[in-house]
């Protein structure tokens, strides 16, 4: 059996989604005669620990948990302390959205420390971890013998260790991007940067990509933003590996559906976190569809789950109305839980950012979402996503600016539901290409050519 060092800062039982690729990889790499050995953080944050993910692993996976300077939980530490200091806050609200914003304040009070960091640890704050991973890394490779080495990224300071042990061993090494990296959609928009790291940031990117035996993109745009950023690049060193679902997490929930059931709502359903500005049109548009239409609402439910910005608080405060449960607040919840709540809903909310960069961006929430057969309400800046849905027939899209259309699929969704004709119309026949399993037999492939 061939082994790979996947080395990846967040994996299981961590919730988030970044932890997912690594896990269904780790998962089931062993199907085909391959031994994930896996180096990863121990005191990775964990929004929502679920345990039962580890179940999936078999004796084969091999798992070094190693703990960073977690320069975060420093930060953390001190504000809070200094928050000490001051006079008492009020008492916490029994409504869950205000304790939600007093969450988020917290939070907002964090972010400015980590703008702070951003421009002392580069490329990014969890680049204290190589500090201790690399002693490891170095054992397990001699220990080993892997054939191959991966880093998964964000965070990208995985990339440098892979740089470095790739040199020091001269191991075939994969470069594997969640995300773009200088090229991100958002993350310059939204932390001040300043000139040096963005020169020294797209100097270390450089070194990786040019020194990795293979590079590993989610997205076809974003294979040829790279192509075009790097024009020495060579093209057969690129291939597209998209997120997908895990069919076998979906074998046992529940496939009842909400429609024709005596007391029923019209649930549509957003998951993941809800960034500042995004859901600005659609709850526009909901706002504007109440407005013509009053009796819906005792029909409708919005349910958010996961956590989401301060700015919607006021807004979300004003659909509920007092006393009214409308959008439903479920806070970060465990990921089979969240595809149980999928399931049972009738219409599901995607968001992308609005940025020209956002072309490539595709969310890995969606292939869950596909798979689901629910009807997608897609807003953000068109793109591979939304060229996906259309491919799929698997919902529509919007621009972030179209008031008006979104409206009237909401409308047109809730008489669907209304007369009882709200069907899936996806094409079935194309999801297996989005299987894990499917998609870990390409990485499979990329790593026998290197062998």
């Amino acid at each position: 059996m061939k082994k790979v060092l996947i080395i990846t800062y967040y994996f299981s039982p961590n919730n988030l989604s970044g932890a997912f690729r690594a896990h269904k990889f780790a998962k089931y790499l062993p199907h085909f005669n391959w031994q994930p050995l896996i180096l990863t953080c121990r005191n990775q944050p964990i929004n929502v620990e679920n345990p039962s993910l580890m179940n999936e692993l078999s004796d084969q996976v091999k798992i070094w948990r190693i703990p960073s300077i977690n320069v975060i939980k420093m930060i953390s530490f001190f504000e809070n302390l200094l928050a000490s200091l001051k006079p008492a806050k009020r008492e916490q609200s029994a409504n869950p959205v205000d304790n939600n914003n007093e969450e988020q304040t917290r939070s907002a009070k964090f972010s400015r420390g980590a703008r702070i960091l951003s421009n002392i640890f580069i490329p990014d704050y969890q680049v204290d971890w190589l500090l201790t991973a690399l002693p490891r890394a170095l054992a397990i490779l001699l220990q080993q013998r892997p054939d191959v080495i991966i880093t998964t990224s964000p965070p990208h300071s995985v990339h440098l260790l892979g740089l470095v042990l790739a040199k020091l061993t001269r191991k075939k090494w994969i470069v594997d991007f969640r995300d773009p990296w200088t090229d991100h959609a958002w993350l310059y928009d939204q932390i001040p940067i300043s000139k040096y790291r963005r020169w020294l940031e797209a100097a270390m990117e450089r070194r990786v990509i040019y020194n990795a035996s293979q590079i590993i993109a989610n997205t076809q745009t974003n294979k040829k933003a790279l192509l075009k950023r790097f024009p020495n690049l060579d093209e057969k060193k690129v291939v597209v590996i998209p997120n997908g679902f895990d069919s076998e997490d979906f074998a046992e929930l529940s496939t009842i559906s909400t429609t024709n059931i005596p007391d029923a709502k019209f649930i549509i359903t957003y998951t993941g976190y809800l960034y500042e500005g995004m859901a600005d049109m659609f709850l526009s548009s909901l706002k504007k569809l109440l407005q013509k239409n009053s009796n819906i609402k005792s029909d409708l439910q919005l349910r958010i789950i996961g956590s989401y910005s301060p700015s919607y608080d006021t807004r979300f405060k004003a659909l509920n109305n007092g006393s009214s449960s409308m959008v439903q607040l479920m806070g970060a919840i465990e990921h089979h839980r969240a595809l149980e709540f999928l399931q049972k809903s009738d219409i599901l909310l995607i968001f992308n950012f609005p940025q020209a960069k956002a072309e490539g961006c595709i969310p890995s929430k969606l292939y869950e979402y596909f798979n689901t057969g629910k009807p997608i309400i897609a807003i953000g800046k068109k793109g591979e996503a939304s060229d996906l849905i259309d491919e799929l027939n698997a919902g529509i899209s919007f621009e972030p600016t179209d008031e008006n259309g979104i409206m009237k699929a909401l409308e047109h969704y809730y008489s669907q539901w209304k007369s009882g004709s709200l069907e899936s119309t996806i094409d079935n026949s194309r999801l297996q290409a989005f299987d894990r399993k499917n998609l870990t037999a390409r990485l499979v492939d990329a790593c026998e050519m290197l062998c």
